[in-house]
């Protein structure tokens, strides 16, 4: 079962990369928070204090972009300062790294002197993990300067770090960082922080093939798409809502084109039923996202007899995943093949691109396949082929 998230907590995503926490922008131990990587948490805590005390949720704004957010807040009462004092803006984008503003405005009369905290940790846990589905022992090890946490771990020959940096020096021990404020009234006091991650392979196990975050180029399909014009204002911010989400979906993979992954948070990854769904739902938008659909699953279709995997030659794959349980093979998600819907869906997103384009009205004998049929009917031949292997008599697959 996995974990639910509800409408107390926020998500912040950029292609497979994405953070959870709370209303207040902690990320709380013990929950399934964090900011993942890869389908790794390479932060499992990051909870900010004043004064040793957490601070009150005001509100989270969150603007056109999928991966950042303000979260807006104000101190409790603290020692012999009145509750409402400080206004505490916390700006947060994620992408590759995860990096974070700091704001503090105190409209106390007198100049404020505190203790700003920061309680960090790593886990890195693996997302199936955090989802339950198994528990893994991390022996993880941790280094501290005057501006930063460096957390690693190693098992296997599979290596990743988390390194949390400041752009201020405080004191580092114990998983926390401290840094002395000093607040006059009116002026903003700011403190960034910023996350990057790290993986190295040390054995002969093979590296997942990248998968590229180009914010720019999601922006660019984002604004060639057609707007929407209703008598019913609620109709246009549906329309504005639905393309907003769907560009928070798109992966880049191996073939270097657009995917729409299954969904935030848990299936942040490739998935042959959904991505095939939701790219012929989305042919209306252009050709960016079934042909990268047809591409990307092209690319996975199974080639071998493998049953720790249930691939097939023809097969298309019902999962991709890329942390450390699928690298080193202990979960065959790496390249997993056990739905009998995403080979035929794949299928039927060829031809509801070939009614869409055009192109069987230019085929024919004698006559050249246009170029997007004559490049992906190969590996919808190798689908139909299994498909035919694997259907009873009365067609059923």
């Amino acid at each position: 079962m996995e974990p639910a998230t509800t409408d107390r907590a926020v998500t912040l995503v950029e292609h497979t990369s994405f953070a959870i926490s709370d209303r207040a922008g902690d990320m709380l131990p013990g929950s399934y928070h964090g900011f993942f990587v890869a389908d790794t948490r390479v932060l499992s805590r990051l909870v900010l204090r004043l004064d040793g005390e957490r601070l009150e949720p005001l509100s989270v704004g969150r603007g056109a972009h999928h991966g950042a957010g303000t979260f807006y807040l104000t101190n409790p009462r603290l020692r012999a300062i009145p509750a409402s004092t400080i206004a505490v803006f916390r700006h947060r984008r994620v992408s590759s790294s995860l990096e974070e503003r700091f704001r503090l405005i105190s409209y106390a009369a007198d100049p404020l002197e505190l203790e700003l905290t920061l309680e960090i940790d790593a886990d890195f846990a693996d997302i199936f993990e955090v989802r339950g589905r198994r528990q893994l022992k991390h022996r993880i090890t941790t280094r501290h300067s005057a501006r930063a946490l460096r957390f690693a771990y190693e098992a296997d020959g599979y290596r990743r770090t988390t390194t949390v940096a400041l752009d201020r020096a405080g004191i580092a021990l114990d998983g926390h960082l401290k840094v002395p404020v000093r607040l006059e009234r009116g002026r903003p006091w700011d403190l960034t922080l910023r996350v990057d991650s790290a993986q190295k392979l040390r054995s002969a196990v093979p590296p997942p093939q990248p998968r590229l975050i180009d914010p720019d180029r999601v922006q660019a399909w984002f604004d060639r798409l057609p707007g929407l014009e209703a008598g019913d204002a609620r109709l246009e911010r549906t329309w504005q809502r639905a393309i907003r989400d769907l560009a928070s979906l798109l992966l880049s993979g191996p073939a270097g084109d657009f995917i729409p992954a299954a969904g935030v948070p848990w299936f942040l990854a490739i998935f042959g039923r959904d991505s095939a769904i939701t790219a012929m739902q989305s042919l209306l938008l252009g050709w960016e996202v079934p042909y990268g659909t047809l591409r990307q699953l092209g690319a996975y279709q199974g080639t071998i007899v493998d049953a720790w995997r249930e691939e097939e030659p023809g097969k298309i794959p019902h999962e991709v995943r890329t942390g450390e349980l699928a690298i080193l093979g202990r979960i065959p998600f790496g390249r997993y093949y056990g739905s009998v819907d995403a080979t035929p869906l794949y299928v039927m997103l060829f031809v509801a691109a070939c009614l869409r384009g055009g192109w069987l009205h230019n085929a024919g004998p004698g006559r050249a396949h246009p170029a997007p049929f004559a490049e992906f009917l190969p590996r919808v031949e190798a689908a139909m082929a299994w498909i035919d292997s694997r259907a009873d008599s009365d067609g059923l697959v």
